[in-house]
């Protein structure tokens, strides 16, 4: 999972200046993620209401890309948008998400929202947008794996139903590469009691 401009608050265990945050995340993260300095704030928590939102990136053409290979998925095979769009329609709600939820999830229940999902297409780039108030371990990946099976079954929403309703993970699709998984979420991560700082990693 790659996180695309999401906002943490850290609480340290010394007093540092925001350029030795940097520093010492840079030292320690290397390429994975960098981080911006917004300065002291007073928020102790993510605000209430604010959405969670994934997005899963697939490079679907013959050749793979040497400069995407980081940041997509790559599928040759022909993928249809528009019925792995209508296929996930049917996951909008609150549902028991067990059949997406892996064995390692330590969540106490499988009951998520979730408040919008899109699949489109922008030339060989395939492109899921879900919007919940939650998420159960690989969900999104498992999601993403589950649509690229019932896209070729002659009703993609109601093979996609089924799964659902089963919560059984048994049913569900192959979870993808995690690489391809964008987080667009507000979350707050405490380290200690001193005060908070919040990051921005871009």
């Amino acid at each position: 999972m790659r996180s695309g401009k999401s906002f943490i608050s850290i609480r340290t265990l010394s007093e540092r200046p925001g350029l030795g945050l940097r520093r010492e995340h840079a030292a320690h993260a290397q390429h994975c993620s960098a981080m911006g300095w917004r300065g002291e704030h007073g928020v102790s928590r993510a605000p209430q209401g604010v959405p969670r939102i994934y997005r899963y990136v697939i490079l679907n053409r013959s050749a793979r890309s040497a400069l995407q290979r980081a940041r997509t998925a790559w599928i040759h095979r022909p993928l249809d948008a528009q019925a792995m769009h209508a296929a996930s329609q049917a996951l909008i709600g609150e549902h028991d998400f067990s059949a997406f939820r892996s064995v390692e999830c330590q969540s106490q229940t499988p009951i998520r929202r979730v408040d919008a999902i899109e699949v489109t297409r922008a030339g060989d780039l395939v492109s899921l947008q879900i919007t919940a108030n939650a998420y159960l371990h690989h969900m999104v990946r498992n999601i993403v794996g589950t649509l690229l099976d019932v896209q070729r079954e002659a009703d993609p929403k109601t093979a996609m139903a089924k799964v659902l309703a089963s919560a059984d993970r048994r049913y569900a699709g192959l979870p993808r590469l995690q690489r391809a998984c964008i987080c667009g979420a507000l979350s707050t991560l405490r380290i200690s009691r001193s005060p908070r700082r919040p990051v921005k990693l871009v």
